[in-house]
């Protein structure tokens, strides 16, 4: 049997003093899949996305638990590795891009400090690699907007960048934390269909963090279900919808089966 490209076992997150808040959670992610990771407000959903990442925020440690990327212990790895594992093998797509680029710095600036520090590209190979970059995720002047300040982007071009920033380096694995929350539902499905086609050039895998199981539905493999900091649930998207088993699993499949119904009505 091949082995996961990620695979992680009894994860334990918390407070230095020890309070738990993601309990003993293990899911794993095969070559080429999207796999949801779903949860409410205060689920651990978040938390677990950046454990694997080495990313946690200050004044939350992993308590315990093993995190294996193409059969290396991450856990193990001192931090400039992790650094370096960051952008290539593992990329992130932050939840707000436009609050997540540096305010104060035109997009192209913030584009050729990321191409450098991960050994991409450099002299005039950066500016050309920072346009193709852009015109990959479908951005229609990408001259423009390397020289645009975050404040002047949309959300959704914020979020356009973000994805193509993360796929500098031909990641294996893309974390999507809520990449469509804040975005209106047009907007939302190009920032998927450009997260879900990139990914796909690129041969990576997609974790992608959210309670949408509307974006679930139409672009995810398997669901993997975080209550309370514990994973309740792991199966196919087509079996979730079929018979969820979890609280919280039930709970989104019925909201979104009602909203099915109010569409139906309301378009009849």
């Amino acid at each position: 049997m091949t082995a996961p490209l990620l695979d992680v076992e009894g994860l334990r997150i918390g407070r230095a003093d020890g309070t738990e808040i993601v309990k003993d959670a293990s899911l794993a992610i095969g070559d080429a899949e999207t796999v949801a990771l779903l949860g409410g407000t205060g689920s651990g959903k978040t938390l677990t996305a950046r454990a694997i990442l080495g990313v946690l925020p200050p004044g939350i440690v992993r308590l315990g638990g093993s995190i294996r990327f193409e059969g290396v212990e991450l856990t193990d790895l001192d931090p400039e590795e992790l650094r370096r594992l960051r952008g290539t093998g593992i990329a992130y797509v932050p939840q707000n891009a436009k609050a997540a680029l540096h305010p104060l710095r035109r997009i192209g600036a913030q584009m050729r400090t990321v191409l450098r520090d991960l050994e991409l590209a450099d002299g005039d190979a950066v500016g050309k690699a920072s346009l193709e970059a852009l015109a990959s995720v479908r951005i229609r002047d990408p001259e423009r907007v390397l020289r645009a300040y975050p404040h002047e982007l949309s959300g959704g071009m914020a979020q356009r960048v973000a994805i193509a920033v993360a796929l500098f380096g031909r990641p294996r694995l893309l974390i999507a934390d809520e990449p469509t929350t804040g975005l209106d539902a047009t907007v939302q499905a190009q920032v998927m269909q450009v997260i879900e086609r990139r990914a796909r050039e690129a041969g990576a895998s997609t974790l992608l963090v959210t309670h949408d199981l509307g974006v679930v539905a139409q672009h995810c493999d398997r669901a993997i279900i975080v209550e309370d900091g514990r994973v309740t649930e792991q199966r196919t998207v087509e079996g979730l919808f079929a018979g969820a088993t979890s609280a919280y699993g039930r709970l989104l499949v019925e909201a979104a089966n009602r909203e099915a119904r109010h569409m139906a009505e309301t378009t009849a």
